[in-house]
């Protein structure tokens, strides 16, 4: 309900990388009720937000993305060993996201455990 409220909030979430959390919540198998509740929240940020979209497909590719879209009821069957190490996995690769940059249609991902960034810009 935070997420899907005020955008402020939701901007400051995204802010504290709170993403990376829900992907490794969403590929937490040992607990499937905090699975489904982070995929709600997770589909709730990649809908309200292109850059989560963007930064969600990034991490997990086109499959596993296109698995994340999903009904959550059922995310604990649909999801394979290699999707779970992806979803895991993703805690580790932390993501900051530029506020300065956020407001002005410019986005700046940077892996902190590389030495790239991605800029992807919006008309």
């Amino acid at each position: 309900e935070i997420a899907d409220g005020e955008s402020l909030i939701g901007e400051k979430l995204i802010e504290l990388n709170v993403i990376h959390h829900l992907l490794y919540a969403v590929g937490n198998s040992g607990y499937p009720d905090s699975q489904r509740q982070a995929l709600k929240s997770l589909q709730v940020f990649i809908k309200k937000y292109l850059e989560v979209k963007e930064l969600v497909e990034l991490l997990v590719g086109d499959e596993l993305f296109q698995k994340l879209k999903s009904s959550p009821s059922g995310i604990s069957e649909s999801l394979s060993l290699d999707d779970i190490d992806t979803l895991v996995g993703c805690l580790g690769q932390r993501v900051s996201f530029f506020s300065e940059y956020f407001h002005n249609n410019i986005h700046i991902y940077h892996f902190r455990d590389s030495f790239s960034s991605v800029v992807i810009k919006h008309i």
